[in-house]
């Protein structure tokens, strides 16, 4: 199956490249996890609720580590894609600044997501009209419809965002990234797309729940070591699927 043979292709691309990975992700992720330390910080509640909710400190302090966030994710998503299909190499411990894309991944990014939101919200809008008509003759008729249809919602959002996600690799390399070229490069690709992004959530999920089984057993160092591991890893899956995607569909390189 052409799904399994991008998920394998993808995991390879990391598990092949640890050292380049580690350079890419290394000081970003660091970045984050200092801002996410300041921020919490800084937003500790030092007096009543009420003088908290009165002052500007953490409303700015969040919308500064949104800001360090979506610099460290663009930074990471744009060399990490850009080392796989260009072949370019960290020079360093720092992975290059390519800027003018940066900005671009993340115009693509908010693109993308507005796409999907749209879609959401249109799919919702009808799910829920629909099944309270139902709900007028039958309770059990309305979540008949309701149930299978928000599922049906979730595989529609997952298709179309995986046939449109060529648009962030092609932003990291300067290519045409529009929302007609990736649906096009995509074309025919919905079932296997699909299958694709079932086998990434399933391995987030996989991945993830040793945490929550560190947590209640109370070894807390355990899991916090594991939300950092476990966290590198299901990041880097989901950039190489995209990059491996992009590579696949539009470059038509071959799978290994």
């Amino acid at each position: 199956m052409q799904a399994i043979r991008i998920y394998t292709h993808s995991i390879r691309q990391v598990s092949r490249n640890l050292g380049p990975a580690l350079r890419i992700t290394l000081a970003p992720m660091l970045l984050q996890d200092v801002a996410i330390s300041v921020a919490e910080h800084f937003t500790q509640p030092a007096g009543t609720v009420k003088d908290l909710a009165q002052s500007p400190l953490p409303i700015a302090i969040l919308a500064a580590l949104l800001a360090v966030t979506i610099f460290c994710s663009s930074w990471m998503a744009v060399a990490w894609h850009r080392f796989v299909l260009m072949a370019e190499l960290p020079g360093g411990i720092l992975p290059p600044v390519h800027a003018e894309r940066m900005v671009a991944y993340i115009g693509r990014s908010l693109l993308l997501g507005l796409s999907l939101v749209a879609v959401e919200f249109s799919g919702a809008v009808m799910l829920m009209l629909f099944s309270g008509m139902l709900g007028a003759v039958s309770r059990a008729l309305a979540l008949l419809v309701l149930v299978p249809g928000g599922i049906a919602l979730l595989v529609v959002l997952f298709t179309i965002f995986y046939r449109l996600s060529v648009m962030l690799p092609a932003a990291a390399l300067g290519a045409d990234a529009s929302l007609k070229t990736a649906w096009e490069a995509t074309e025919g690709a919905s079932v296997t797309l699909f299958t694709l992004a079932a086998l990434v959530v399933g391995t987030a999920i996989v991945l993830v729940l040793p945490q929550a089984i560190f947590y209640r057993a109370g070894l807390m160092v355990f899991a916090i070591v594991w939300q950092v591991v476990s966290g590198w890893a299901v990041m880097l899956l989901m950039l190489s699927v995209l990059t491996t995607v992009y590579g696949y569909y539009v470059q038509k390189r071959t799978l290994v």
